[in-house]
């Protein structure tokens, strides 16, 4: 009877053990949680630490961004104000000296050497200024095809600006007489854009110029042209009206008619009328046998009609629809300075 306590002894004893192991493994499984649960704050914590850091770099962008802003409407104000007080003093004075200037070229009528010329109003500076500016355009083809800087195309700029300008200024006195013809020569002369620019042209450049200047003043003069030939009859149209113009061109711009200046190389506008009747007679003798009667006929009354006056072509801009504004006024010839 004495081995029955040890049995249940031993029995005993092997429950506490398993107890004690069931114990160790809880244990285990509970510290392998809580490393987990406290691993798992530690990166909440840094994530949250991250994101705060973000918020608060985002809401220092935003201020700055904010007062950039603010800074930049504070300016544009400030410019807009300005340009519209520019505006407000300088729009009122060139518009009213523009349409000052349309009306009294649309007049065209003859200009009388006593009392005061319709283009006195070319004495204004800050007009031919204006115009001589609005001008350029007709040269941005000459100038692209030149392939040169920046720096060189403003410096050629200017000069075709600045020598439109004296012409501009300078127009009242050659119509009025007040100009030598030394003078006249120099800023009117056939030879004065090249000569008015050779300081800033190559003599490529000046070649080219050359060349373009008269395409451009060519086709003013062919339109012109072309819009009185019609008042004249109405035998002359379509291929034959173009073959005209085609040899009138040819010969007015010339060199025996001075290239088509309003003044001859000695700087007389008396002579450069006479050697354009010249040309006109030898444009006929080019036509005569390509017209019939009634046709020369048309082209003799327009000779005589032109004959009369000259035409000054005051500036040909584009229009911005792909055709050329041509302001022009046509001086009697009866009352040509010299």
């Amino acid at each position: 009877m004495k081995s029955l306590p040890l049995f249940v002894g031993g029995i005993i004893v092997g429950g506490l053990s398993l107890i004690t192991w069931n114990l160790q493994s809880s244990n285990s499984q509970l510290q392998g949680q809580l490393e987990s649960a406290i691993g798992f704050r530690e990166q909440l914590n840094e994530q949250v630490e991250a994101n705060t850091r973000l918020r608060m770099e985002s809401e220092a962008q935003l201020e700055e961004l904010q007062s950039q802003i603010q800074s930049a409407a504070i300016q544009l104000s400030n410019l807009s104000q300005a340009l519209q007080e520019a505006r407000e003093q300088t729009d009122p004075d060139y518009e009213a000296l523009l349409e000052q200037a349309r009306q009294e070229v649309a007049r065209t009528r003859p200009v009388r050497r006593s009392g005061s010329s319709p283009l006195a109003m070319f004495s204004d500076p800050d007009m031919t200024r204006s115009l001589a500016q609005a001008g350029v355009v007709l040269y941005s083809d000459y100038l692209d095809s030149l392939g040169i800087g920046s720096a060189n195309r403003e410096t050629i700029e200017d000069a075709l600006i600045n020598y439109a300008d004296s012409r501009y200024q300078m127009m009242g006195q050659l119509l009025s007489g007040d100009l030598t013809q030394e003078q006249a020569a120099a800023i009117f002369g056939p030879d004065a854009l090249l000569s008015n620019l050779s300081n800033v042209l190559t003599q490529e450049q000046s070649s080219l110029l050359g060349d373009y200047d008269l395409i451009v003043r060519e086709e003013a003069l062919r339109e012109l042209y072309s819009n009185s030939l019609p008042n004249s009859g109405g035998s002359l149209s379509g291929a034959t009206q173009d073959l005209v113009l085609d040899v009138l061109m040819d010969e007015v711009f010339s060199q025996a008619n001075n290239y088509g200046a309003i003044v001859a190389a000695d700087g007389s506008m008396t002579t450069a009328v006479a050697d354009r009747s010249l040309a006109f007679n030898r444009a006929r003798t080019r036509l005569q046998d390509d017209l019939d009667g009634t046709q020369l006929s048309q082209y003799d009354q327009f000779v005589e009609n032109q004959s009369n006056a000259v035409n000054v072509v005051l500036d040909a801009i584009p229009d911005g629809n792909g055709q050329t504004a041509i302001r022009n006024m046509r001086v009697s010839v009866d009352n040509l300075p010299n």
